[in-house]
C-alpha cells in the first residue's frame, strides 16, 4: 500500500509542478506583436534612408519579423526579435517539383544583383543607421543591440525562395548564405500561418507547451540544455492535438485525472510522453509543413532531440 505521507509527497509535487507550468506558460509583459512592430519600423527606416540600392530594388524589399516574438512563443530569455530584409525583385528559385526545368520556361533570367550584393548593401544600410558597434555582424545575422532608446534585433538578409509547382505557381519561402557558406531556407509565413491554426484547434494550448518547455530547458545539462528553440517548437506542433484537448489519454498523474478537464502539466506530460513512445520522426515536419524536421541539412539528430524529452520528461513527472 501507498502511505498517506507518499500521497501527500507526490500531490505536493503535482502541485508545485502545475505552479511552474502555469508560469512557465504565460506571455511576457510586452506584447510580442507590438514588439514586433517596433523591431520592423526601426529597420525599415534604415533601409529607407539608404540610397544606393540599385534602381527597382527597395520597392520590392519587403521587412517582416519572424522567430519567437512573432510566432508568440518567446520567453523571457528571448531578448532579441528576429526581422528578415527580403529582396523579392531577386530570387533563388527550385523546379526540382515543378516538372519542368530551367529559368526560360517560368520566364525568369539569370539576376545581375546577387544575393550577396543585397547582404553587403544591408550591412551598409544597418551600420550607417546604428554605427558599426551598434550592429555587429555575424554567421548568418547582423545584431542590433538594445538600449533604453530601441529594441534590439538580429536582422537577415535574405532573397525570396521559389518552389515552383506543376501548375506554375509557387510556394514563397525565404534563403540566404551564412557567411561561412551553407544554404538556409526558412518559410516563416507557413510557420506563422499554421502555428495560429494548430494553437486554435487546441484551445490555445500549443504555444503555452512550447514556452513551458523552453523554461524548463534551463534546468537541463549537456547539449538538452541548449536544443534550439525552433526544434522545440516544431516537436510540440507535431503531437497530435489530443495531447492538449485530451491530455489524460495519454497520461493521467492521479485517479481523478478522469473526472476533471485536463492541465497544463496534463497536456506537456502527454506531449512528451507521445514523442519519446509514439512518434515517427521520419514524417515529423517542421510547423511550415514543407520541410522534414529530421533531415541531413538540420543542425539537430532524432538523438538529440530524444536527450530534450527524456530531461525534460524527468524535470516534469513524466517517467515516475
Amino acid at each position: 500500500m501507498t502511505s498517506a505521507l507518499a500521497l501527500y509527497a507526490r500531490q505536493t509535487e503535482v502541485q508545485a509542478l502545475e505552479a511552474f507550468c502555469t508560469k512557465s506558460a504565460a506571455p511576457v509583459g510586452e506584447t510580442e506583436e507590438a514588439r514586433c512592430e517596433r523591431a520592423e519600423r526601426m529597420i525599415r527606416g534604415a533601409i529607407d534612408a539608404y540610397q544606393h540600392f540599385p534602381a527597382g530594388v527597395k520597392p520590392g524589399i519587403k521587412i517582416f519579423a519572424q522567430g519567437s516574438y512573432k510566432n508568440g512563443t518567446n520567453i523571457t530569455t528571448d531578448s532579441d526579435v528576429d526581422v528578415a530584409v527580403c529582396c523579392t525583385s531577386s530570387f533563388f528559385t527550385d523546379y526540382s517539383q515543378a516538372g519542368a526545368s530551367g529559368d526560360a520556361y517560368f520566364g525568369n533570367v539569370a539576376a545581375t544583383y546577387t544575393f550577396q550584393l543585397f547582404r553587403a548593401d544591408v550591412t551598409q544600410a544597418i551600420q550607417n543607421a546604428f554605427g558599426a558597434s551598434g550592429a555587429t555582424v555575424g554567421n548568418k545575422a547582423l545584431r542590433i543591440a538594445g538600449n533604453s532608446g530601441r529594441i534590439g534585433a538580429d536582422v537577415v538578409p535574405v532573397f525570396e525562395f521559389r518552389q515552383y509547382q506543376p501548375n506554375g505557381q509557387y510556394l514563397s519561402g525565404a534563403r540566404f548564405h551564412t557567411r561561412d557558406g551553407k544554404v538556409v531556407t526558412n518559410w516563416p509565413h507557413h510557420h506563422h500561418h499554421f502555428g495560429i491554426e494548430k494553437n486554435k484547434v487546441t484551445g490555445y494550448r500549443y504555444k503555452k507547451v512550447v514556452r513551458i518547455l523552453k523554461t524548463i530547458r534551463r534546468e537541463l545539462s549537456g547539449p538538452a540544455a541548449k536544443t534550439p528553440s525552433f526544434l522545440i517548437e516544431s516537436m510540440v506542433w507535431n503531437a497530435p492535438d489530443q495531447c492538449f484537448n485530451d491530455g489524460i489519454n495519454y497520461n493521467a498523474h492521479s485517479a481523478l485525472s478522469i473526472l476533471l478537464e485536463p492541465s497544463l502539466l496534463d497536456n506537456t506530460q502527454a506531449v512528451l510522453q507521445w514523442l519519446f513512445t509514439q512518434c515517427n520522426p521520419a514524417v515529423m515536419r517542421e510547423v511550415n509543413m514543407i520541410k522534414p524536421l529530421f533531415s541531413p541539412e538540420q543542425a539537430w539528430t532524432n538523438v538529440d532531440a530524444n536527450s530534450f524529452v527524456y530531461q525534460a520528461g524527468q524535470k516534469l513527472g513524466c517517467w515516475t
